[in-house]
């Protein structure tokens, strides 16, 4: 496979029209929405070389024992049909083995197995590669698929901006800022004290994404594996609605390719446990196999990098990893072997932060970040809104008289600002001294001083 080294980003088709992706129509989605992998109908449609097929189907014989064939396909996620030449190959080379199927048994239940040479073979393909799973998808295939799912083709206006954010209180202006940053489809940069809200209102933008994507379980990098789907990140979503019946699959109706999962379209979160490693591919010595970064796997949906600056790596090393992903729309990952490969930077990128911008980056790179939103301290009036919000949710009466007394008795006196998960966490405090006492919790001036004394460090 011949790859574009960076020098030459702007050579590969694919990556050239991803670029230049403006929307028309005061930026409505496409009409057609994101197109799914049609089913491969050929070996070639498969991308790669029938030998992958021999050692992908000599491995899964290996770890799962005696299969029928149609067994095996849905472990490849390939149709039955491509698979007959590689089982002949295989047999005619004494690898695999069959049984027949029992008297009365419809044909295509013969069970295969690896013979003694089979064993070997098999042995010594898991030695040098130790993935085990559907056939990979090429990455020309897979950069293909990202530009048509591209989560820039989904943009929100106030409506949708409102269904999302509905039950929070959140400034007119914040939220215009936010809706706007969405449809930017460049970055957002949360910055602002603690307890402000920052990471709730971040995570709220996955209420934003739009229709699913198609996720593949690996993909084929110059010979070596790159497995990208991640039950921990990809939730798999209802299966492409057939359109019409195709006698030539193996299950009628059904035109999509099984290598790859139709999924929600991810939301990817990394707070203080985030290292510089994660956002390269990481390989795996025992399996000889890659797992893809983090965003990689956020493809087509929201990377969220909170508490930025607390990481386990320095706060410019982490920046810089950003710089050319931000402006060219383009990642380039490298291999161990040195061999380096261009995946677009299809995600939206949010960084949050309680520190001073300032402290964490120059202008140069704060100048790339798209939109900077600060969420500072509250004023009065949205201060009670939310006590009145989180009693409702937990079924306590509100008390404007009590929101009084927390002003008058312990927040003027100390200085202390209004921020917005003091209601939440005072609250929650009053609730569990109630269901210590085995009493029914409500907002006395004498529970709400009980919670501030733990709440906050005294004197």
């Amino acid at each position: 496979m011949s790859l574009p080294s960076p020098a030459a980003e702007a050579t590969p088709e694919v990556l050239g029209r991803f670029r230049h992706r403006k929307l028309s129509r005061q930026g409505q989605r496409r009409a057609d929405g994101p197109t799914y992998p049609g089913a491969p109908r050929e070996q070639a449609d498969l991308g790669v070389g029938p030998e992958t097929l021999v050692r992908l189907l000599l491995k899964h014989l290996h770890t799962g024992g005696a299969q029928r064939l149609d067994e095996l396909g849905r472990n490849l996620g390939v149709p039955v049909s491509l698979l007959q030449e590689t089982i002949t190959f295989l047999r005619r080379e004494h690898l695999v083995d069959v049984q027949g199927a029992r008297p009365g048994a419809p044909s295509g239940t013969e069970t295969y197995f690896l013979s003694q040479q089979g064993r070997d073979r098999a042995r010594s393909h898991l030695e040098d590669d130790g993935y085990v799973g559907p056939v990979p998808v090429p990455l020309e295939q897979f950069q293909r698929q990202i530009e048509a799912q591209s989560v820039r083709w989904t943009v929100v206006d106030r409506t949708a901006m409102d269904e999302a954010f509905a039950g929070l209180v959140v400034p007119e202006r914040v939220l215009e800022q936010l809706g706007a940053a969405f449809n930017s489809a460049s970055s957002l940069f949360i910055y602002g004290p603690a307890g402000t809200g920052k990471t709730l209102l971040a995570t709220q933008f996955a209420h934003l994404l739009q229709g699913d994507v198609a996720v593949p379980h690996a993909v084929s990098v110059d010979g070596q594996i790159v497995r990208v789907f991640d039950p921990v990140y990809h939730k798999p979503a209802e299966a492409p609605a057939a359109r019409t019946p195709d006698p030539s699959l193996d299950r009628p109706g059904e035109d999509w390719d099984r290598r790859w999962v139709r999924c929600r379209r991810p939301v990817v979160i990394a707070g203080g446990e985030l290292t510089a490693d994660m956002l390269d591919p990481a390989y795996h010595a025992a399996g000889n196999f890659y797992e893809a970064p983090l965003q990689v796997k956020a493809a087509g949906g929201l990377l969220m990098i909170d508490d930025l600056g607390r990481q386990q790596v320095e706060v410019t090393t982490l920046l810089n990893r950003w710089v050319v992903p931000l402006e060219a729309g383009i990642d380039y990952l490298a291999l161990q072997s040195g061999a380096k490969f261009p995946v677009p930077f299809d995600v939206f990128p949010i960084f949050a932060t309680n520190l001073r911008p300032q402290d964490l980056a120059d202008n140069a790179f704060l100048r790339r970040l798209g939109y900077k939103v600060y969420l500072g301290h509250l004023d009065e009036a949205d201060y009670r809104a939310i006590f009145a919000q989180y009693c409702r949710a937990n079924g306590l009466e509100y008390r404007d008289e009590a929101v009084d007394y927390l002003l008058r008795a312990h927040y003027e006196p100390t200085g202390t600002p209004l921020i917005a998960c003091h209601p939440r966490d005072l609250i929650n405090k009053v609730i569990e001294f109630a269901l210590f006492e085995g009493e029914e919790p409500r907002l006395s001036e004498e529970a709400l001083a009980r919670a501030w004394q733990v709440y906050f460090v005294q004197g």
